[in-house]
């Protein structure tokens, strides 16, 4: 029998509105969701420019990179993992793919695979240094962060990479009935993956592997082959945000992708998905990357240095991490 109580644990039967808003999102991730209409309406009565289509347009291409990290990250974080390497990954990927098509010349599609794909291989060989050689998440992932880092800055020669062909913008710049590409990207990378993890052996099995690694492995799950398939599943969307990333902003730096990690992990833990393990779900993880938005776009409206973003999300990620720890103990 599949362990499956900490999933479970998660679907009341309140049939509330508040009720069923909670079963969607979890219990973290409803807060969050009043978090998020706290902050939202804070922004509307403080700024008139919050408001403004182009502002909300604009919001939600700037945090479409990160949600499709984000969603990675939170099959990840579900199964007992965690992936530090993503932020010097999106910009080792970026690099690959726009000196594909800058300097080598290959089709656009093609340098696009490379640089998908080139995540993917990241994952693999995280996944490997946890599963086969028994390294901590924590410490394989560190490692492979500042490896990557450097191979980047040996790719470029320190340089950023420019030239890149008009056509590869569209793909982060573009335009499709007035709605960024992007944000398109994204909804689609939500939608597929909110299937997957509501309907499919892999999105159920994430849930048993971090909620009990020893109880899924009794029950025959492959636990090592499903933990590297979540690595690489991470490594295939951060590089796409790698991509997406080198287009908008047409050219790709070998430094590019600071602090995302702590972005992304700050999203997903703060919309509901624990740290621990077998407990989480994209709806919250949607509401978490749309707060850590919304506190960056404030800021800049308010005309806020943008130091204190960095403290104001350091300081969500602790409470969050904190109430998870407190919660962890209770159950205990």
């Amino acid at each position: 029998m599949i362990p499956r109580k900490r999933h479970d644990a998660q679907r009341p039967e309140d049939e509330s509105s508040a009720g069923r808003l909670s079963s969607i999102l979890g219990l973290q991730g409803f807060a969050t969701f009043v978090v998020f209409i706290v902050i939202f309406a804070f922004l509307s009565l403080a700024s008139p420019s919050f408001l403004t289509v182009n502002n909300l347009i604009g919001l939600l291409r700037q945090v479409s990179m990160l949600m499709i990290a984000s969603v990675g990250m939170t099959f990840l974080i579900i199964a007992g993992g965690i992936d530090l390497s993503i932020g010097s990954a999106n910009a080792v990927t970026g690099v690959l793919c726009a000196l594909s098509v800058a300097k080598l010349g290959l089709p656009i599609p093609v340098g696009i695979l490379i640089g998908i794909l080139a995540g993917g291989l990241i994952g693999f060989i995280n996944g490997l240094l946890v599963t086969k050689i028994n390294l901590p998440p924590l410490l394989a992932t560190l490692g492979m962060m500042v490896a990557l880092r450097g191979a980047g800055f040996l790719i470029t020669g320190g340089h950023t990479v420019y030239g890149v062909p008009e056509p590869y913008l569209w793909l982060g710049r573009g335009y499709v009935l007035g709605v960024p590409v992007p944000v398109i990207v994204m909804a689609l990378i939500f939608a597929v993956y909110l299937f997957v993890q509501r309907k499919t052996t892999f999105g159920l099995y994430m849930y048993a592997i971090g909620g009990d690694r020893i109880a899924s492995r009794r029950a025959g799950i492959n636990d090592r082959l499903y933990m590297v398939l979540a690595f690489v599943n991470t490594g295939l969307l951060v590089g796409l945000s790698g991509v997406v990333a080198s287009s908008r902003f047409g050219a790709a730096l070998p430094n590019a992708g600071l602090n995302f990690e702590m972005d992304v992990i700050t999203a997903v833990v703060i919309g509901g998905t624990s740290i621990f393990g077998g407990v989480g779900r994209l709806g919250g993880t949607l509401l978490g990357v749309l707060v850590i938005g919304m506190i960056t776009n404030g800021m800049l409206l308010l005309d806020v240095h943008s130091y204190w973003q960095q403290v104001a999300k350091g300081l969500i990620l602790i409470v969050a991490v904190g109430a998870e720890t407190l919660k962890q103990r209770k159950e205990d």
